[in-house]
């Protein structure tokens, strides 16, 4: 009998075949267990396992270690493949990784194949537009939410204070125009603000824009930190 355990999730896989030879021990509890993976005489090593009879046991379990990636002994294993089918022990190969043609090979012949990989998480990117699409929405929570996320991964407060502006801005050049070209915006930046108009009525965007400069100047004349008074202006759309 052939299991195939494979991948980089070796915690995981290491696991998985203890537990593997634990149950096949309960089966055969006087079956020896063997451990081929670096040896000069691997052919020679294969061909005893494969008809080896145990002591205690006529059966017994070999775990074979990324036998597939040695090219000395990779066309001698798959050939064996068969005999280890009919043999009436067990055969476990763990592979790190295993090509497509090999996995095929020996899956077609295994008992029991499993996959073992790694989930790579993807590092986190902010995406700093969402700040000002929030603003757009006129949703307080989540531009505030993604302000903080921003200054949290290294954004500058100034940066995030002008792409407000320039959000408001936006905003009011495509309440009061009917295209892009009237509004001396690029198509896409006008289609979004455009989107956004009826969020805000011309008095509140003049307030927020007015905001949002004195923001700017109280935090250089020392009197406000610019990210409390923006945090506020943010926390009251």
């Amino acid at each position: 009998m052939i299991l195939l355990l494979y991948g980089n999730a070796f915690h995981k896989r290491q696991k998985r075949l203890e537990k593997m030879i634990s149950a096949l021990l309960k089966k055969r509890p006087g079956s020896q267990v063997f451990s081929v993976e670096e040896d000069p005489f691997i052919k020679e090593r294969l061909e005893e396992l494969l008809h080896g009879v145990g002591l205690f046991d006529e059966k017994y379990i070999v775990v074979l270690k990324n036998l597939l990636q040695k090219e000395e002994v990779k066309e001698y294993l798959l050939e064996g493949l068969e005999k280890m089918t009919e043999s009436p022990h067990v055969f476990i190969l763990l592979e790190d990784k295993i090509s497509q043609v090999n996995l095929k090979e020996v899956s077609k012949r295994a008992h029991v194949a499993e996959e073992f990989l790694l989930v790579e998480k993807k590092p986190f990117v902010f995406n700093i537009f969402s700040f000002t699409d929030a603003i757009g929405e006129r949703d307080a929570f989540v531009a505030w939410k993604t302000m903080n996320t921003g200054l949290l991964f290294g954004k500058d407060v100034e940066e995030l204070r002008r792409l407000a502006f320039w959000m408001v801005k936006s905003i009011q050049a495509a309440k009061i125009s009917k295209d892009a070209k009237e509004a001396d915006m690029k198509t896409f930046s006008y289609n979004k603000a455009k989107r956004y108009v009826g969020n805000y009525t011309k008095k509140e965007l003049q307030e927020l824009s007015l905001c949002l400069l004195e923001a700017s100047q109280k935090d250089r004349r020392g009197e406000v930190p610019l990210r409390f008074s923006l945090e506020k202006i943010v926390l009251g759309l």
